[in-house]
């Protein structure tokens, strides 16, 4: 991992972690979009999942978090 992010480049932003998390996340089938979005911060796209959709419990945040071990 240190490789494709080029540790010490002072180009590299935060961002660049978040999309290194999003992309593989969104490619599983398993994932829920929704569960990605709840793990890193990003809004939902409609009013409806905005405003009333409850958060992803903490306990499928893990096993989202668990997964990214297999990632990587």
């Amino acid at each position: 991992m240190d490789q494709q992010l080029q540790s010490g480049s002072t180009r590299k932003a935060f961002y660049s972690f978040r999309h290194r998390v999003v992309t593989p996340l969104r490619h599983l089938r398993d994932i829920d979009r929704a569960w990605v979005k709840d793990l890193v911060g990003h809004n939902h796209g409609d009013e409806t999942d905005g405003r009333y959709r409850d958060p992803t419990p903490l306990e499928q945040l893990k096993e989202v978090v668990e997964t990214l071990r297999d990632i990587f």
